[in-house]
């Protein structure tokens, strides 16, 4: 039994009574979630139900991050190998986004902020959206490198997704629109194929090989 196991019992009482009120006060339920999520779970979004996962950091994002802040990328990213649950995971969903899954077979130790974000507040992240990492920025919504998509999914590790009920609407309730989604998610699947390249030319430079 892991230090979340609280929340592994509050959880499923939290989604039935926001499916439930959903239906009458969607809007204010939505824009609170995550200040109702937090102190639940311990951290943030999903990853903090799951021991030492790794919410992955870019660097791209790390330095936009770093030049916000004003702090060392050191003081906030963790290079540490990925624990064995996140590898294994990683691995078993390996045909539904193989980019990914070449990705982790060459970035052996992927940055990231691991277990409790060190930006995470009671209320939520004080980080602006436009800064936050884009898989911060597009939870709960699901994004796939291969098959370049974006996705709405009802997550059950969500509460956003019990009462917004589209990709639209998720997208809303953040202040932002799927179209400026859409652009950044091109623009982080750039720099993705473009660290992927990289990697695949320094573990095979002879070859040349690219990956798309």
């Amino acid at each position: 039994m892991t230090q979340h196991a609280p929340g592994w019992l509050i959880w499923p009482l939290l989604v039935k009574y926001y499916r439930w009120r959903g239906q009458t006060d969607g809007e204010r339920l939505t824009r609170n979630a995550c200040r109702v999520c937090i102190p639940v779970t311990g951290g943030c979004c999903v990853f903090a139900l799951y021991d030492g996962w790794k919410i992955f950091v870019f660097p791209s994002e790390a330095k936009r991050i770093a030049e916000y802040t004003g702090r060392d990328i050191s003081d906030f990213l963790d290079t540490s190998p990925l624990v064995e649950s996140q590898r294994a995971h990683l691995t078993e969903n390996a045909a539904e986004d193989p980019l990914w899954s070449r990705l982790f077979a060459l970035w052996t130790a992927p940055g990231g902020f691991k277990g409790k974000c060190p930006f995470v507040q009671k209320d939520g992240c004080p980080l602006p959206y436009h800064i936050k990492p884009f898989i911060c920025q597009m939870f709960p919504l699901d994004f796939n490198i291969t098959a370049n998509t974006i996705d709405f999914r009802n997550d059950l590790e969500c509460l956003v997704p019990q009462v917004a009920g589209s990709k639209a609407k998720i997208a809303a309730c953040f202040g932002d629109h799927c179209d400026h989604l859409d652009e950044r998610f091109q623009a982080f699947r750039n720099d993705f194929i473009a660290l992927l390249d990289t990697l695949e030319k320094q573990a095979a430079p002879e070859t040349g090989r690219r990956v798309i």
